[in-house]
Parts: C-alpha cells; structure tokens; sequence
C-alpha cells in the first residue's frame, strides 16, 4: 500500500514538475513573439520614413528644377506670363507669374500626383539682369 501511495505521490510531482515546463515554454513563446512583432513593425515605420524622404527631396528637387526654367525664360522674355512647364522625363509644373513694373513675383508648384508637392514663391527685379531678392518654399 505504501509503494502505491509513494507511486502516485512520485506521478502528480512529475505532473507538476511537466506543467511548470510547459507554462516556462508558452511564457518564453509569448515574448519572444511581441519582440519579433515589435522590431517588424519598427523596420517597417523605418523603410516608410525613408520612402517619404526621398520622395520629398525628389519633389523639391523638381519645383527647383523648374523655377530654374522659369527664371531662364523671364531673363529672355520680360512679358513671360508663365504656365505648365514639362521636362523630357514627364514631370512637370505650374508657373504662374505676377509684377509690378520690374519687381516679379513667380510661384512654382510641382504637378505630381503624389501626396508630395513643392511650391516656390521667388521675388525678382528684372533689369539689365535677373536678381533675387526672395526664394522661399512655401
């Protein structure tokens, strides 16, 4: 009777002993699950960061590009009223052109049908030659 009693004593201790390990598994699967998630989820905030830089600098890159243009075709032609400026590449953007006898004012903004879009706003005197008195991004 004392080896029956000692053998079920000896089976629930073991019981305990494999629900203890099992409960140590589940606990260490469980954290390690929330970190592997956790660093997915900061690697992807991070690549969309990144994404959004380089498509702001790109759009920014652009509007320069065609306030630039648009700068090129004022010193040529002092009635340049402005418009939409395309470039071989396919990006294009909008000119418009105000002044008060030789002071202009150009406001450039990016045509892309992205979130991302630039506007200059650049003041100019037109004399013998083109000065800049303001370029600000607006």
């Amino acid at each position: 009777m004392k080896n029956t009693k000692l053998i079920v004593q000896k089976h629930k201790e073991a019981r305990k002993n494999g629900f203890a390990a099992m409960l140590t598994v589940l606990i260490l699967s469980a954290v390690i699950l929330i970190i592997v998630g956790t660093i997915s989820l900061l690697s992807i905030g991070q690549g969309q960061a990144m994404l959004a830089n380089t498509n702001g600098a790109t759009e920014r890159d652009q509007a320069y590009s065609c306030a630039e243009e648009a700068l090129a075709r004022l010193r040529v032609a002092a009635g340049y009223t402005g418009g939409t400026i395309t470039f071989p590449n396919g990006t294009s953007c909008a000119v418009t052109v105000t002044h008060v006898l030789r002071v202009y004012t150009l406001t450039v903004t990016t045509n892309d049908s992205t979130k991302y879009v630039t506007t200059l706003k650049i003041i100019v005197t037109r004399a013998n030659a083109i000065t800049i008195s303001s370029w600000i991004e607006i």
